[in-house]
């Protein structure tokens, strides 16, 4: 397989990962019971972490580096790939995977307490999501 072939497999399948997360999310604002609240959060973390995990994986960031000294037109749909990848990739590798997947356990907590609390117009349900700690 190319060096192009791999990456594109690779990133197919962050995307299906990322893609699933968003289904799950999706189910939680539409039509998911509560009480699964927390199940969903872990459920929606394990995927983001990881697709981030493959995402940043150090042979992604070899084929990326190495694609993109390879010659070919930045506008064509690998050069824009390339660079388009490379820029995620860059940003990614910035933040660990459990920040990642904290981000979505917690995110996953606030919408359901969110909707709750405007349900029953009561700020104060949400209130505690917004703190730090």
């Amino acid at each position: 397989m190319s060096d192009f072939g791999e990456l594109l497999n690779t990133l197919r399948a962050v995307h299906d990962l990322q893609a699933a997360a968003e289904v799950l999310e999706w189910d939680q604002e539409t039509c998911m019971p509560a009480a699964a609240t927390e199940a969903r959060a872990r459920q929606t973390a394990t995927l983001r972490e990881t697709a981030h995990e493959r995402f940043t994986q150090d042979r992604i960031g070899e084929l990326l580096e190495k694609l993109s000294y390879d010659a070919h037109p930045t506008d064509s749909f690998r050069g824009s790939l390339v660079r388009e990848a490379l820029r995620g990739y860059t940003r990614a590798c910035k933040i660990s995977a459990s920040l990642v997947a904290d981000l979505a356990r917690v995110s996953g907590r606030a919408k359901a307490a969110w909707r709750q609390a405007r349900e029953s117009d009561n700020f104060a349900l949400f209130a505690p999501h917004l703190s730090t700690s």
